[in-house]
């Protein structure tokens, strides 16, 4: 019984360490600025339009479905899962902030306890709640664009 409980104890162990080297490679990796020319083709009725990914600030979960909100302030709600699109953009330079938010690391202006705080289009500022599981990959990669 004390063998089975160490061996799972172990196992445990291997896998926080592969996930923390994960995060680690992650963040260390420098953060993509999307090019111009790179698009996310959404649905709005029956129009099919080509958002550019540098207007994207950040993707919010909603149910089956996720908004997707611009620079501009405005929002795209489009059908799918939160895990699609974070997958779909997280080599343009977004991360998971949140289990309901992947944000544009490179539109977060402060990082406060629990929350980043994304600048837009200068009117406002929006906060984005931060989990405590994500707060390390989203600082490294935050202070990797930020260093001077």
């Amino acid at each position: 019984m004390v063998i089975a409980k160490r061996t799972n104890a172990t196992r445990a162990e291997v896998e926080l360490l592969a996930l923390r080297q994960q995060v680690y490679e992650k963040a260390t990796n420098a953060v993509p600025t999307p090019n111009t020319d790179e698009v996310l083709r959404l649905r709005d009725g029956q129009e099919e339009i080509a958002m550019p990914i540098a207007n994207v600030c950040y993707v919010e979960a909603d149910n089956h479905h996720v908004i997707i909100h611009t620079l501009e302030g405005k929002r795209h709600r489009q059908y799918g899962s939160m895990k699609e699109y974070t997958k779909r953009l997280e080599k343009h330079g977004f991360l998971p902030t949140h289990r309901s938010y992947t944000v544009a690391v490179r539109h977060i202006e402060k990082l406060v306890p629990e929350f980043v705080v994304l600048r837009t289009d200068g009117k406002y500022e929006k906060k984005i709640p931060l989990s405590k599981g994500n707060t390390p990959l989203i600082k490294k990669a935050w202070w990797a664009i930020h260093e001077v």
